[in-house]
């Protein structure tokens, strides 16, 4: 086999490998979306007695945050990031996620609420559902702005070098 050809099978099973990374993490997030939703959702049975959706244990905000932290910890790892620079980054994201708790302790009760008067009233309120889904996604890009900026507070305690070496472990994933 030529060098060449050598070559371009090399990048393509790197390419596959990424490609599968890439859809086995979207199907971990999704997996994750739903137990959170079993698990916010009492009305569901199964998740009455803790069992979770599919008879199985839900993953709570604990375990979300719990897992997070695992994988900073292991990218500040990488970069070789001092005591002082994870202390900092921690601070960050307990701000971050205490933050998100409260979200999820005030709001989704409240919303959830309102689906389920639309869902058994005896005709469907089409227009208010669809107020519920416009409100429901700005409340999402809210806390995704603010998670970004958790990120980009995160990110300035790093120097340039270290994210620099960052940069390069994520653009390896996907080679």
């Amino acid at each position: 086999m030529s060098q060449e050809v050598q070559s371009n099978v090399t990048r393509r099973s790197h390419r596959r490998h990424g490609y599968v990374l890439v859809v086995g993490l979207a199907l971990a997030a999704l997996v994750a979306g739903i137990a959170w939703a079993a698990r916010q959702s009492h009305d569901l049975q199964g998740c009455i007695d803790g069992k979770g959706l599919f008879g199985r244990s839900s993953m709570g905000h604990a375990m979300a945050r719990d897992f997070i932290a695992f994988k900073v910890d292991r990218a500040l790892k990488v970069v070789d990031a001092s005591e002082e620079q994870r202390d900092q980054i921690d601070g960050i994201l307990r701000q971050a996620f205490e933050e998100h708790a409260g979200y999820a302790r005030e709001k989704h009760g409240e919303m959830h609420e309102r689906v389920l008067a639309i869902l058994t009233a005896d005709t469907i309120d089409r227009e208010a559902l669809e107020a519920l889904r416009v409100e429901h996604v700005r409340q999402i890009d809210r806390r995704s702005r603010r998670m970004l900026g958790s990120l980009e507070q995160a990110l300035d305690v790093l120097t340039l070098a270290q994210r620099q070496r960052l940069a390069e472990q994520i653009h390896g994933y996907f080679e």
